[in-house]
């Protein structure tokens, strides 16, 4: 007979594709029990392993995929007993085996599995997975269920896209995505790269802090993602999803329903290649969406816009996104010590629609992708009788994008009265990248009496060619113009930036000053030619960048080595240790020694079922190379003109610059009015200092937990401009050639490791993961500050880029309050068949504002930049209106028979229609210019700015229902 129990106390994280049963043999009376034969068997493959205790009576399963696995003990003058134990990603299932002699009565505890006392980790089961309610079937946002996990809170990137998620309020850019433990991350924008269908997930592991020395090359969270394998059964599925416009509730925005269609079908299969030997799963599945984006761009802006020979549509435009994932995964179980499994992954999507749109951004700004992803991937594992754990992995993928442009440009930004309106050329197109991947992987685990150890390390390889160009088709931009400024005689009235771009807008007073000015510049810039600066757009910024169309190879390595100990001090208290060094080196890029990272964590067990939890750590941010390809390129240049030259390029037949880069009428520019970009001389790597502190308890079935996080942000990588005007003049060009603060050079946006961060948060979390009625709950009170947004130039917004201390305030991705729930309810009660085999699902999300920054679309300043925000206020001072969503998923097996199921499934997303807003207007121009000192600044509340209803401009899509069937086999 054998009495299973569970202790709470942890070891280390097994692996980040694996788990672990670990514990100790015992008789009644507790004393040990050496040389008890411990045997382990994986139920699904047969795959069986065994050991001895030893003199201490400890033993140890190491190295095992996540599933459920049988373990038997058998000792001389004692009745072996089997327990069931299921084994999760990433956890330790602690298991104390109490033996007792013949006739005694049986004593069966609940097994559970634990975690490393370091890390904050959720797991996403396999029960989870398939019945969730997730858009789109995109198993990213499996992570939305974890605590301090938010979306994104910057605007949509396109080609430049970040990973979509904010862990601890940290950068987007900066998490890391593996799969079966080896990368899936876009090295130049830190997105992820292609996925594949939700189907082939085994586990979903969201690790938001704390991870150990294995894991590295984030900021923020890690999300580890182990495929599926086939077993000794054959199995297999069908399955479709649709929904349409007359599934959905109305666009919240616009007067009528556009049309809407998406489709996403796919299939499944599995089972033995050789009984208890070799298995294969495969799978494969294809979304096709036919869509709109609202523009709400006023008809007064377009009717200027038309007038001016610029064409855009209004209203509800359409777009369409296509793709395909493949999934094929071999395993070989060589012996039951060593594993070999190969895995093979394809996606392919073209998307008219890439660069996004709608709301105040015209169609014209965006461009269609075309992509392809395939990757291999190997991993083997070798498991000795004497606890030795030896891992290799390899990987190497292949990712094409090509991204066109939708519009030749220039690109043109208006301060409206709506808001900033875009239309033309998008900025970073087109754009084309060719990647390849390499990382070889291998670590070596090994249990000795107390400890168990690890170490080992990685090599990553990104080798990549791209063309990212830079305001290649123009651009100009549209504020509030003094023509008293300009030249225009005292007292001249002043245009508003409609008036600036559309000459019919003006008055009489306006043309007549704007005459005069163009009669007198011929004068006071020799060579400049005549112009009707009445009939003219009048911009005080043009720019416009050139590069050649040969794309640019930039090579990275990234090199890292790790060491841990999980030293058990007594039965209640273990410490873990760990050390980590990460170094990067690229082709351009200044070098660096790279980073020790210490990690150490330790748990106490105080009582049978509370566990106290704490560590501290360093981890370092991987390096991106979008910073390298805006920077290397030897051929780019860009032209950053003022008034008067901003003018000259809308006189062209094409309102830009030649392809060659010639400038008209025979100017030659001057070095101080080009743009540049550098890095700084000094690029240590980016990290984040980590502390944690949580208390966790079981009650009944249920785990409570409170957690506090501390994260602190250091020397993290942005852009500034460290070039801007600092000794203003009556003369816009005299201040540009003559008042900055290097006069020798134009416009220098530098990046540099010179930001920070502090987020401070406490969770309260509840988890109940047995029974017919399983959920996780959790709410998050958080700050988060921080003196950065983005290292993308079109989303600086630093009012006085010399001074970081001054533009110190709430983080865009803060979020103050967030409750997120999830679960999982059979509902299963009743042997009448009309009443059973049905499940209800659900994902309610509740989020507070989050900060916006408010701006007055001119340069109150006068440093050579339109950042500035109105009235002096601080950045980030408005908030937006809260977020809260309710998906649901509502499923019947009508066939549930061993062999055959048949489901119906019912979803619905946003399920109240709540109109939860995504972009509003967010530039409050001065009303009295020149003075520049009255504003019509929108309500406060409890000291923030609110978003009115007036300003709302995109919202999130609204109620979906979506009709699907799965038939498994």
């Amino acid at each position: 007979m054998i009495a299973l129990t569970y202790s709470l106390t942890g070891y280390a994280q097994s692996g980040s594709t694996t788990g672990a049963i670990t514990g100790r043999v015992r008789d009644s009376t507790g004393a040990v029990i050496a040389g008890t034969e411990i045997v382990c068997l994986q139920a699904a493959t047969g795959t069986e392993r065994s050991t001895r205790s030893r003199e201490d009576g400890t033993y140890e399963f190491l190295n095992l995929p996540p599933g459920d696995y049988e373990v038997r003990a058998m000792a001389a003058g004692f009745e072996d007993k089997r327990q069931v134990i299921r084994l999760s990603l990433g956890t330790t299932a602690l298991v104390v085996i109490t033996l007792v002699t013949a006739g005694a009565t049986d004593v069966i505890e609940v097994v559970a599995d634990t975690r490393n006392a370091a890390e904050s980790a959720t797991n996403v089961s396999q029960r989870e997975i398939p019945t969730l309610p997730i858009n789109r079937r995109d198993f990213l946002q499996f992570a939305i269920t974890a605590a301090r996990t938010v979306p994104d809170n910057l605007p949509d990137q396109g080609a430049t896209a970040t990973s979509g998620l904010s862990f601890n309020a940290q950068s987007p850019r900066l998490n890391n995505l593996t799969i079966d433990g080896l990368d899936n991350n876009d090295a130049t924008s830190g997105s992820i790269r292609s996925t594949f269908s939700q189907e082939a997930v085994r586990e979903f592991q969201v690790v938001s802090d704390g991870y150990s020395a294995e894991f590295g090359r984030a900021l923020g969270g890690v999300i580890n993602i182990i495929t599926k394998s086939g077993d000794n059964e054959f199995h297999g599925s069908l399955f479709g999803f649709f929904r349409n416009a007359a599934l959905s509730a109305r666009e919240s925005l616009t007067p009528s329903k556009p049309p809407f269609e998406q489709y996403q079908y796919g299939l499944t299969a599995g089972g033995p290649l050789r009984r208890n030997r070799a298995f294969f799963f495969v799978t494969g599945e294809r979304l096709n969406i036919k869509q709109n984006s609202v523009v709400t761009i006023s008809d007064a802006v377009r009717a200027a816009a038309l007038r001016n020979g610029f064409q855009f549509d209004v209203g509800s435009i359409p777009f369409s996104t296509g793709g395909s994932t493949a999934l094929i995964r071999g395993d070989w179980q060589a012996t039951p010590e060593d594993n070999l499994t190969v895995r093979y992954n394809y996606g392919g999507q073209v998307n008219t629609a890439f660069e996004p749109f709608g709301g105040l951004t015209a169609s014209t700004f965006t461009g269609e992708q075309r992509l392809t992803d395939h990757s291999l991937a190997i991993n083997n594992a070798f498991v000795s009788q004497s606890a030795l754990v030896v891992e290799s992995r390899f990987l190497y993928s292949t990712r094409l994008q090509d991204i066109s442009a939708a519009n030749p440009g220039p690109r043109i930004a208006i301060n409206a009265p709506e808001g900033q309106v875009i239309f033309g050329k998008s900025l970073v197109l087109p754009q084309f990248r060719d990647t390849q991947t390499y990382q070889f992987f291998t670590a070596v685990g090994l249990a000795r009496g107390r400890h168990q150890m690890k170490f080992g390390g990685d090599i990553l390889r990104v080798n990549s060619s791209q063309r990212q160009p830079a305001s290649e088709g123009g651009q100009a931009n549209f504020s509030t113009v003094s023509l008293v400024a300009l030249g225009g005689p005292a007292g001249s009235p002043s245009l508003s930036a409609l008036q600036a771009f559309d000459p019919a807008l003006r008055t009489t007073e306006q043309r007549a000053a704007l005459a005069f000015i163009g009669a007198n510049l011929p004068n006071r810039y020799p060579g400049f030619p005549a112009l009707p600066l009445d009939l003219l757009p009048i911009t005080n910024d043009y720019r416009q960048g050139f590069l050649e169309p040969k794309p640019t190879p930039i090579p990275q390595t990234s090199l890292s080595l790790f060491a841990l100990d999980d030293f058990s001090l007594c039965q209640d208290l273990k410490l873990s240790l760990g050390i980590r060094y990460d170094l990067t080196r690229a082709r351009s890029a200044p070098p660096n020694n790279g980073l020790f990272s210490p990690r150490v964590a330790l748990v106490w067990q105080p009582l049978p079922r509370l566990t106290a939890r704490s560590g501290y750590g360093i981890f370092a941010a991987s390096n991106l190379t979008f910073p390298i390809f805006t920077i290397v390129p030897l051929t780019r240049r860009t032209l950053v003109l003022p008034f008067p030259f901003s003018i000259l390029p809308l006189t062209q037949p094409n309102r830009q610059l030649p392809p060659s880069g010639e400038f008209p009428f025979g100017i030659q520019p001057v070095p101080q009015l080009g743009l540049e970009f550098q890095f700084a001389q000094q690029l240590p790597p980016s990290y984040t200092q980590q502390a944690s502190l949580s208390l966790e308890s079981r009650v009944g079935g249920a785990l409570f937990s409170a957690v506090y996080n501390y994260v602190r942000g250091n020397r993290i990588l942005s852009l500034r401009s460290i070039n801007p005007i600092v000794r203003p003049g009556l003369d816009p060009l005299d201040s540009l050639i003559n008042g900055r603060r290097d006069p020798r050079r134009g416009t220098v946006n530098e990046y540099a490791a010179a930001y920070d961060s502090y987020y401070h948060g406490l969770t309260l979390g509840a988890e109940r993961r047995a029974g017919r009625f399983t959920a996780r709950a959790s709410y998050t009170l958080s700050k988060a500050i921080d003196n950065y947004v983005d290292f993308r130039t079109s989303l600086q917004e630093f009012a006085e880029p010399l001074d970081l201390r001054g533009e110190r305030a709430l983080s865009i991705q803060d979020a103050r309050h967030r409750l997120v729930i999830s679960g999982v309810w059979s509902l299963d009660y009743s042997k009448n068949p009309l009443l059973r085999d049905y499940a209800l699902s659900y994902i309610i999300t509740a989020v507070s504002g989050r900060p916006w920054n408010l701006l007055a679309g001119a340069d109150l300043n006068r440093n050579g930049d339109a950042n500035d925000r109105p009235a002096g206020i601080g950045r980030n001072a408005g908030v937006t209106p809260a977020f809260y969503n309710v998906d649901l998923r509502f499923a019947r097996r009508f066939v549930n028979r061993e062999r055959l199921k048949i489901e119906g499934i019912f979803e619905a997303f946003n399920l109240f229609n709540r109109t939860n807003v995504r972009e509003f207007g967010r530039t409050f121009p001065p009303v009295n210019p020149p003075l520049n000192t009255q504003f019509n600044l929108p309500p406060l509340r409890d000291g923030r700015f609110i978003v009115t209803p007036d300003r709302f401009r995109r919202a999130f899509p609204p109620r979906q229902f979506q009709l699907g069937f799965r038939v498994t086999f």
